[in-house]
């Protein structure tokens, strides 16, 4: 297992000036005065990265925390934190009986390409 992320179409490795939206999301925080900056930023990472995973292996845990490097522990820790389900959807409880019901986990307050 390598510890480089890269291209999957050019196997060269990914480097940080290919996440402008990162950046601009950061710098949008800063202009609205956010004040805790880096659990925003991280809770967001969390969300996406939790999320993509999920979904490329099926919603298998013992996969997914294989994929991630952590523990199934942390895994459904950090889910739970995150307020996602176990196959990556946000968690919501808006259902019009009471009932739980999922959706995508990137909203219209979060930007859309990370």
């Amino acid at each position: 297992m390598t510890n480089t992320a890269t291209n999957p179409d050019t196997e060269e490795p990914v480097q940080s000036r290919e996440l402008p939206d990162l950046r601009a999301y950061a710098e949008q925080l800063l202009a609205a005065g956010t004040q805790d900056l880096y659990r925003v930023l991280l809770g967001t990472v969390d969300r996406v990265a939790l999320a993509a995973v999920l979904r490329h292996v099926g919603g298998n845990q013992v996969r997914a925390s294989e994929v991630l490097g952590i523990s199934r522990t942390t895994l459904r820790g950090k889910l739970r934190a995150a307020g996602l389900s176990a196959d990556g959807r946000r968690k919501s409880t808006a259902g019009h009986n009471g009932t739980p019901v999922s959706r995508e986990v990137v909203g219209r307050d979060e930007p859309t390409s990370l």
